[in-house]
């Protein structure tokens, strides 16, 4: 993973007001996702959202904090909360994620989402596609 100059400002940012370390971000158009550990979450979020209200202000897009963990598939089924996954496979570069009907389309309605998550395990896990079923 390679993180360039305008992620680690947001990185930096998000840090000194929040004081939490991100290991990373990933920046669209309108929103910035950070990657943090399950230990630093609380700081980036803050009471009642306070901290994240902040940042958001401050960066001036969304932000969305996700907890990172070492494992892709635990990283994926507490990233598209609230979809509830029946299974996550890792198939070498390929993650596979079991959904019933109605939390397929759940699912489908956060399709932006998905792109994020997408790049997002490329970055950290080396995962290059994301499927259904």
């Amino acid at each position: 993973m390679r993180i360039g100059n305008q992620q680690i400002l947001y990185i930096n940012a998000l840090e000194d007001i929040s004081g939490a370390k991100a290991r990373d971000c990933v920046i669209f158009p309108n929103q910035i996702t950070f990657l943090v550990r399950g230990s630093e979450i609380g700081k980036a979020i803050g009471k009642n959202g306070a901290t994240i209200r902040d940042v958001r202000q401050r960066i001036g897009k969304n932000v969305e904090v996700l907890e990172w963990t070492e494992d892709p598939k635990a990283f994926l089924k507490k990233a598209i909360f609230p979809v509830k996954a029946t299974g996550v496979e890792l198939n070498g570069k390929t993650v596979v994620l079991r959904l019933d009907p109605e939390n397929r389309r759940k699912m489908h309605e956060r399709m932006n989402k998905l792109k994020r998550l997408k790049e997002l395990m490329n970055r950290a896990y080396g995962v290059e596609e994301i499927r259904m079923k």
